[in-house]
């Protein structure tokens, strides 16, 4: 699970370089800010899982799917600059 936080933040860096340095260009700022609940999910998977919300969910969320939820929302900026490019 190493190389997920690596990659993770190397991904997050590239994001936040480009918006600093084409405040107008590839990407979009808004999307910036899902950059720290992606990293949330895929460093910390089995804590986000363990959260039940009020009673209705009584089962923990198997880490697996937070980390893929956290991939899709740290990966969907660069591919909506790239779809929007094409």
């Amino acid at each position: 699970m190493n190389w997920n936080r690596n990659l993770s933040l190397v991904i997050a860096a590239l994001y936040i370089i480009l918006c600093i340095t084409f405040p107008l260009g590839f990407l979009d700022r808004r999307f910036v800010y899902f950059v720290p609940v992606a990293l949330a999910c895929i460093w910390f998977p089995g804590e986000i899982g363990l959260f039940t919300f009020s009673g209705r969910i009584t089962k923990e969320t198997p880490t697996l799917f937070i980390i893929l939820g956290g991939w899709l929302l740290l990966l969907l900026p660069g591919v909506r600059a790239i779809i929007m490019r094409m």
